[in-house]
């Protein structure tokens, strides 16, 4: 999908995140996430990731 120029994918529905923690582990370089909610394997994908080196950005609620 493009918006602005960028190309980005947004996942929607109980199946989404298969397919969203499938592209978070073939990260190369970055991964930004916009949700209310996040797992806890997808936080531990996120710091997995993070630990080698790939830059993590999220925008999230306060309580996880």
């Amino acid at each position: 999908m493009f918006y602005n120029n960028a190309v980005c994918d947004i996942y929607i529905g109980k199946s989404a995140g298969v397919k969203l923690l499938q592209d978070i582990r073939n990260a190369k370089t970055n991964v930004k996430i916009v949700s209310p909610y996040l797992s806890p394997s997808l936080i531990k994908g996120l710091i997995f990731l993070h630990n080698k080196g790939i830059k993590i950005s999220l925008i999230t609620r306060d309580e996880i």
